[in-house]
């Protein structure tokens, strides 16, 4: 920057003093201002026209002559305490009317509006009139002047947007720009106006905090910012107050309340309180009484009792789940589900009985111990149940084990079985094609018994009747002889 500007210097005069309000690039009749909050970072642009413009072109030039502490001429090297400037600083002491707005010096107040409708103050500072609405950041040592301002109709909210001050009617908006030697009021028509003021009051339908005098805790869904507070607290629905120990003169006042109540927090919707009565101390030559001693003994066996099934319940449960036992049976013991639910019943039996000491109760306590043997006697039923039905889970596991060895061990066998039957029926089929041949051969045979038989009474007939005819020969040469 120091290079920038003695390479400036060489051209144009160039003078260095205060930081001024705010940043603006002017040329001609336009220019850009950029503005923040006080001591914040200036990340909104106004557009400026003619009038504010020719203002903000004033208002530098009455910083460039009149507040400048260092100087460095044409032809020169360095900075030096600046010369007189070649016009008279204007005679009001306080402010200089500019073309659209005010520079104001030396203290002097801004008029701002005399009435307006919503006003901007990032930095808590007091406006005039009774605006609608009022943004303003929420601190708690400031709260007796927006309490009043509420009491006069004021919406006072708040949302770290880094806006400048500004005061904001329908047919007229001032913005202050307040840091530096000298303060800045520049003043907008109504165009400008009407759309900042519509810009202020949507903040105000949701701001990020709104001033309340009073608030029901109801009501309220965020964090609070009391009077007098350094931050915002969350608001509680309820909080315990240990009221600590309350010694009793008696036994008799064994129900002793404290003597005073702390104060509860603003910010709880609800509070309960808590304290401990303490028996009153006996005296060194005192002994315990004999009703007292049977009570305390009691009290023991119902406690050592209920701890002993809690622990019991809670073994069980453990041991289901290291062995795995739900997921065998839950397969095929459909009671199982009632199981689950005896259990869960004796343990808020368990629960209710541990409550309270049958001392404290001697009307019920003859009932509480009762309920107690109950509940024993019901857990040992139900551990039994679970004992067997735990046996014959392991029962049929092994047998569906060694039914699947036998079933296993005995495959091969029907394997060979059923490869053997099929031979056989292969081997019936060629038998009875074979006595089928065997028929046909018999049948065969048969008949050539039959044509030999034919054959041979055949011959017979034949020899017979050659006989015959021989016989008749002889017989004939007999007769001729």
């Amino acid at each position: 920057m120091k290079a920038l500007l003695n390479s400036a210097s060489s051209r144009v005069l160039v003078r260095l003093g205060a930081e001024p309000p705010g940043d603006w690039v002017v040329a001609g009749d336009s220019g850009r201002l950029f503005v923040g909050a006080p001591g914040g970072p200036r990340k909104w642009a106004v557009t400026l026209d003619a009038p504010r413009a020719g203002a903000l072109h004033a208002a530098f030039t009455w910083l460039f002559w009149h507040r400048a502490t260092l100087e460095a001429m044409p032809g020169t090297t360095g900075f030096r305490a600046p010369l007189d400037a070649p016009r008279l600083d204007p005679t009001s002491p306080f402010e200089t009317q500019l073309r659209a707005g005010l520079l104001l010096r030396d203290g002097g107040d801004a008029p701002m509006l005399p009435t307006p409708e919503a006003v901007v103050s990032p930095d808590g500072a007091t406006w005039s009139g009774n605006p609608a609405v009022a943004l303003t950041p929420h601190k708690g040592t400031a709260f007796d002047r927006l309490r009043a301002a509420t009491g006069q109709g004021t919406a006072c909210v708040w949302a770290p947007l880094d806006l400048p001050r500004l005061a904001l009617g329908r047919h007229r908006a001032a913005l202050l720009l307040e840091e530096g030697p000298a303060r800045i009021q520049l003043d907008f028509d109504e165009r400008d106006a009407l759309p900042l003021l519509q810009f202020v009051g949507d903040l105000a339908r949701q701001p990020a905090w709104r001033f309340h005098v009073e608030r029901k805790l109801g009501d309220v869904n965020g964090p609070v910012l009391l009077a007098g507070t350094s931050g915002p607290v969350p608001v509680k629905d309820e909080v315990e107050i240990d009221e600590g120990d309350q010694q009793a003169p008696e036994l008799i006042s064994m129900s002793l309340e404290p003597r005073s109540w702390r104060r509860p927090s603003q910010l709880a919707r609800t509070w309960r309180y808590t304290w401990r009565v303490l028996p009153p101390t006996a005296p060194a030559a005192a002994r315990e009484a004999r009703l007292v001693t049977e009570w305390r003994l009691v009290d023991e066996f119902a406690r050592s009792q209920v701890d002993a099934l809690r622990r019991s319940v809670e073994q069980m449960d453990a041991e289901e789940q290291k062995s795995g036992l739900l997921k065998r049976l839950g397969s095929f013991v459909s009671r199982w589900d009632q199981v689950h639910v005896a259990r869960r019943r004796i343990s808020a039996a368990l629960d209710e009985v541990g409550e309270d000491l049958p001392s404290r109760r001697p009307t019920e306590a003859t009932d509480l111990l009762d309920k107690l043997v109950a509940q024993h006697d019901a857990f040992r039923a139900l551990r039994k149940d679970a004992w067997v039905e735990e046996l014959q889970a392991e029962v049929d596991e092994a047998r569906l084990r060694q039914q699947q060895a036998h079933a296993a061990e005995c495959q091969p066998h029907r394997e060979s079985a059923a490869k053997l039957e099929a031979e056989i029926a292969e081997s019936r089929a060629d038998v009875q094609t074979l006595e089928g041949h065997l028929g046909l051969a018999r049948g065969a045979v048969e008949a050539a018994q039959g044509a030999h038989e034919v054959h041979a009474a055949e011959v017979r007939r034949l020899r017979e009747e050659a006989v015959a005819d021989e016989r008749r020969s002889l017989t004939t040469e007999l007769e001729g002889v």
